[in-house]
């Protein structure tokens, strides 16, 4: 079954998985799980963040944009070997993560903010 933005998986623009590949202008298959997917657009830029597992992996797409473009072509997702090895990025992380406090919720991290 897909997840809908009724979930609260999907935030933002995002509403669905749809909206996630018509952003980017790519064919990806859905995953079984998104953890976390946002895209915020305003003053002529945008920002968007998709989390999801896929086996034993998690995988992060993040990007942005200003006006004269959008998320296209932007779909290169990183992959993280393990939860603990994404939620170390994460923490570590500096402000390029965008919903850096929103994605640690997602994943349950203690003492994340969000």
């Amino acid at each position: 079954m897909s997840a809908t933005a009724s979930d609260g998986l999907y935030l933002g623009k995002f509403t669905s998985w749809e909206d996630v590949v018509n952003s980017f202008s790519k064919d990806v298959p859905e995953p079984d799980e998104v953890l976390f997917a946002k895209y915020t657009y305003e003053d002529y830029s945008g920002f968007a963040s998709v989390l999801y597992p896929k086996g034993n992996k998690y995988y992060l797409n993040e990007c942005s944009h200003c006006s004269c473009y959008g998320l296209e072509g932007q779909w290169n997702p990183e992959e993280y070997e393990t939860k603990e090895v994404l939620l170390a990025a994460l923490t570590k992380a500096s402000a390029w993560y965008t919903y850096k406090d929103e994605m640690l919720a997602a994943l349950g991290a203690k003492g994340a903010t969000g």
